[in-house]
């Protein structure tokens, strides 16, 4: 008896290295990055954007003469709309710019809305995003 717990201990010693040897190799980080000039979200419903990029992939910039929703452009209305993004190795870069905003038939409005990031592995920024000329009424 104490021969076979012997080799059943010796049995789980030897898969317990086995296991402990074919460990998987960590798998290098993916970046990417992605923009939207503007997204309306809805409960409930599928996001509405334009001006949407992704990187990597082939189409890395977008631009628009106008943004409106709904179609009369009660809720959200802009003029020139514009994204880029980027990534590459360790590095991933995204910019977005807005012309012309107007929130609620007016009663938000801004001249321009520029935003703007930056990562890598040691630091991220939003150096560059801004909003020109905000205008809020009651």
């Amino acid at each position: 008896m104490p021969l076979r717990l012997l080799a059943l201990f010796l049995l789980a010693c030897c898969l317990a290295t086995i296991g402990a040897s074919t460990g998987t190799t960590a798998k290098a980080p993916v970046v990417s990055a992605g923009t939207y000039a503007v997204q309306v979200n809805l409960p409930g419903q599928p996001a509405v954007s334009t001006g949407g990029t992704t990187a990597p992939s082939e189409v890395t910039t977008a631009a628009a003469d106008t943004f409106a929703y709904p179609a009369d452009g009660s809720v959200v209305k802009t003029g020139g709309l514009s994204s880029s993004a980027y990534a590459e190795g360790t590095t991933a870069q995204a910019v977005s710019d807005a012309l012309g905003i107007s929130l609620f038939n007016g009663e938000v409005t801004a001249d321009s809305v520029a935003g703007r990031a930056k990562a890598s592995p040691t630091a991220s920024d939003s150096v560059g995003s801004a909003v020109t000329n905000l205008v809020l009424l009651s």
